[in-house]
């Protein structure tokens, strides 16, 4: 079982748990949906409170082969993933590399930032 409430990402310890992001690189009420071309990619990361990045307990590179019919990238959480993880709060964060057009090269953008993930 899990939960998304205001991005707020909550499960069951050792569960098979899947998620779905949109990368938009506009606004809430102007959305630009980024759909990952070949060389991009969506990185998820779970720390502990005070956790870098960096030294994320849960770590995540997905591609175009993990998009979903809309474009939608698909995350899947396995067992293993969490089965050893302490009940409690923990933290996730998106990074997106992705190509721009503007500047011609390939950049790291954060999506989401520190969000609350609760393990039960």
């Amino acid at each position: 079982m899990f939960t998304i409430n205001n991005e707020i990402l909550q499960m069951n310890r050792g569960d098979d748990v899947d998620f779905t992001f949109v990368i938009n690189s506009g606004t809430p009420l102007l959305p630009v949906i980024n759909i990952l071309e070949n060389d991009e990619y969506l990185y998820f990361g779970v720390m502990e409170a005070h956790q870098k990045w960096e030294d994320s307990i849960i770590r995540k590179k997905l591609s175009s082969d993990d998009l979903d019919e809309n474009g939608n990238v698909h995350l899947h959480l396995f067992p293993e993933d969490t089965e050893n993880l302490a009940p409690g709060t923990y933290w996730y964060m998106v990074k997106v590399l992705i190509y721009d057009k503007e500047m011609q090269t390939y950049v790291i953008n954060t999506i989401c930032n520190k969000t609350k993930f609760i393990i039960w």
